[in-house]
């Protein structure tokens, strides 16, 4: 077993691997210009890395946003749509250098919250069109926690769904063109009172 690396805990700190992959080395978002935070990464290789989070606006607000490592700096912030706040991302994959998933959920007009799922090129993202079990009502929500590609043809994202106060399991499946849900078991499954 290899040594224990002690990070502080801080939103400031970015671990990375080193291109060998013997050592961690210790970095700064100030390195990341306009990232506040970051929640996921995802490497297709040691000089192709997609790190999301997100990005505060002139005027407070805090937007989605993306950051690439090509194996010596980070480049930066690029928004993730669709662009308003109240959007979250959770998670990303990435299986190269031009295709790249990231998940989470926005609100609608009702505040309904509403899976998101985002894909990036290389260069920009744009919204991929997900169905959803809530129904605009503004206390059902969906939200989309973890995803995982094998391909740019393959992939599932999994998260969870209120509605009628119970919370269940959700998985979405990508098969290169489209986005579906797949029924799956909820032994979870809780009552909210």
């Amino acid at each position: 077993m290899g040594p224990v690396v002690k990070v502080p805990t801080s939103p400031s700190v970015v671990l990375r691997l080193d291109r060998v992959g013997t050592a961690w080395s210790v970095g700064s978002l100030s390195q990341i210009p306009s990232i506040q935070g970051l929640s996921a990464v995802s490497c297709s290789s040691p000089t192709n890395c997609v790190a999301v989070g997100e990005r505060n606006t002139r005027k407070g607000l805090e937007l989605p946003a993306s950051t690439s490592f090509d194996g010596r700096r980070w480049t930066s912030a690029v928004d993730i749509p669709p662009f308003n706040p109240g959007a979250v991302i959770y998670d990303i994959t990435c299986v190269s250098r031009s295709f790249c998933v990231a998940v989470g959920y926005q609100r609608d007009q009702a505040g309904t919250a509403l899976t998101l799922v985002a894909r990036f090129d290389g260069r920009r993202w744009t919204d991929m069109p997900t169905p959803n079990w809530a129904t605009g009502n503004g206390s059902d929500a969906d939200e989309l926690n973890s995803i995982s590609c094998s391909s740019d043809r393959d992939c599932v994202a999994v998260g969870d769904y209120y509605h009628n106060s119970v919370d269940s399991s959700l998985a979405e499946d990508f098969n290169g063109n489209s986005w579906r849900i797949v029924p799956t078991p909820s032994p979870g499954r809780k009552t909210t009172v």
